[in-house]
């Protein structure tokens, strides 16, 4: 599951309250524990700086990474963890054309309730395409008691269907006092051994509006093609919200975007 989080560019997928960081040494720390070769090189002293007791980090973790600084690497030739798999315990779903950094990938938190770290990000998806991170989460600012530290936790603050001010995950007051209102399932998930991937999860809210997001994963192309649907008792305003890893983009009609990033490579939406 570790592994599958980190996207191409090696940071890790921020949903919820995180941030864009890299963590080679926590691959390398999954790769020994869970016996399965890590993708990427590990960083030089990587297993000597688990001998060390890091600042403010709990035993249990220090014991964690002493324990698996013995373990051996896993071999050149052992297997690699899947490119496409559902992850049931913990709601996110990933698919990859190929472990690299040049690779196209998605990942999308599909259920799970956090309790007070919890966004309103459920269908919400990262998505990378020939190793470029195209969309993305925006993490967490701050944990000031403020506006500003709630805009980041609601529903269009992510990349989702927002249906009138409806939020998967109802903020109080008080950041830390959140309720759901709403239940997120997984429908059908199917996944080919080239990392291509096809599945559709479903968010119900309490007052029976419903939205449907269908995610195609194309391995070979690295297209992503995502179908949504929504019924609701009453008309409300819809927004389909997506949040560009860049701020060089041109709109080319009211519903298709490019961006224009000399040296990298870019991607339609339409």
């Amino acid at each position: 599951y570790a592994l599958c989080m980190v996207m191409p560019d090696l940071e890790l997928a921020n949903f919820g309250d995180s941030s864009q960081v890299k963590e080679l040494p926590t691959l390398a720390f999954m790769s020994r524990l869970a016996g399965l070769r890590i993708p990427w090189k590990e960083p030089p002293g990587a297993r000597g700086n688990y001998a060390k007791k890091p600042e403010g980090i709990m035993p249990t973790l220090v014991e964690s990474h002493l324990t698996a600084s013995r373990l051996p690497l896993a071999p050149a030739g052992g297997k690699s963890a899947p490119l496409a798999r559902w992850f049931k315990e913990v709601g996110y779903a990933c698919a990859r054309s190929v472990w690299g950094a040049q690779g196209s990938a998605v990942v999308m938190h599909v259920s799970g309730f956090g309790g007070g770290h919890s966004h309103s990000d459920w269908m919400s998806f990262i998505y990378a395409y020939k190793g470029r991170r195209v969309i993305t989460e925006r993490g967490v600012n701050t944990y000031d008691v403020d506006e500003g530290n709630k805009a980041f936790r609601l529903g269009r603050a992510h990349n989702v269907l927002q249906v009138g001010d409806r939020d998967a995950i109802v903020h109080q007051k008080n950041m830390w006092d959140k309720y759901e209102n709403a239940r997120c399932r997984m429908k059908s998930f199917k996944a080919r051994p080239d990392g291509s991937a096809d599945w559709t999860s479903e968010l119900r809210f309490l007052d029976g509006t419903s939205w449907e997001r269908r995610v195609r994963f194309s391995a070979r192309s690295g297209q992503l093609v995502l179908e949504d649907t929504f019924r609701s008792w009453k008309m409300d305003g819809v927004e389909l919200r997506f949040h560009l890893n860049t701020a060089n983009a041109r709109l080319e009609g009211p519903l298709a975007c490019v961006t224009c990033d000399a040296g990298l490579p870019n991607v339609r939406m339409l």
